[in-house]
């Protein structure tokens, strides 16, 4: 493992081997250490395969953008790195790393091999609004009729905890990515998709993997028993059985 700059250090990210064959992103407030038992499974299972853990903006050893930004933009960089690799890859994506991966692969299809997606919200749940009372504070925000440091204490009490823990610059990031539509996006993705979930994923919930099917135009799921939403981490072995089985893809 050597962790490396890409981008002239707009991106850090740690490189397994030569000419990878992963590109792995993580989920928010995580890091590329979630993929460090992906990439020892090899060593077990008598195939190594090479790749990229990406640290997104914001995370790990990269530094956050100098501009609030939405999936889309972060899919934009992934893709200009991609585009100096000698072969297309197998992007996996965990939770905010899938939704970056989706953009990723439609920017630069003849990059991406197949995508491995887990735990993902690629579909707003219906019931999941805002509180009413947060939208009633959040209009009296906008009508000024509120102050800044009031709504910033509002935002925590009906907000999420990652919405809490995050820096201001990356709760705007948040906010955008959260409001995101992927519908059309899974629509227009050619690649082959290989989607492992948790059973009892309670952030982005079975449901959510089982609709996203039909906008796949070619998806495969697999749902491991007892696992919940740190796929990588918890069930690293499902995750590299289903590189495997993309990058192998005709």
């Amino acid at each position: 493992m050597a962790v490396q700059a890409f981008l002239g250090g707009t991106l850090f990210g740690d490189v397994r081997g030569e000419n990878p064959q992963v590109v792995a992103l993580h989920g928010w407030a995580r890091s590329s250490k979630d993929f460090n038992q992906f990439f020892s499974v090899g060593g077990h299972a008598g195939r190594m395969l090479s790749g990229v853990a990406f640290d997104l903006p914001g995370f790990g050893n990269t530094p956050a953008l100098e501009q609030p930004a939405g999936s889309a933009e972060y899919g934009e960089l992934v893709a200009r790195v991609l585009a100096s690799f000698e072969q297309p890859v197998v992007l996996l994506g965990h939770s905010f790393g899938g939704r970056v991966a989706l953009h990723t692969a439609t920017l630069i299809p003849d990059k991406v091999k197949a995508l491995v997606l887990t735990g993902v919200p690629l579909i707003r749940l219906s019931g999941a609004k805002p509180k009413l009372r947060y939208k009633f504070w959040r209009k009296m925000h906008g009508h000024n009729l509120v102050g800044d440091k009031t709504m910033e204490k509002i935002r925590k009490k009906f907000g999420s905890s990652d919405y809490a823990a995050a820096s201001p610059a990356m709760r705007q990031v948040l906010s955008l990515v959260v409001a995101e539509d992927y519908r059309p996006v899974m629509a227009a993705i050619d690649s082959p998709v290989e989607l492992v979930w948790g059973e009892n994923d309670s952030v982005a919930p079975l449901v959510v993997a089982r609709e996203a099917c039909q906008y796949f135009k070619k998806a495969n799921l697999t749902v491991r028993p007892g696992i919940s939403h740190l796929l990588p981490t918890e069930d690293p072995v499902a995750l590299y059985d289903a590189c495997v089985r993309a990058g192998n893809t005709p």
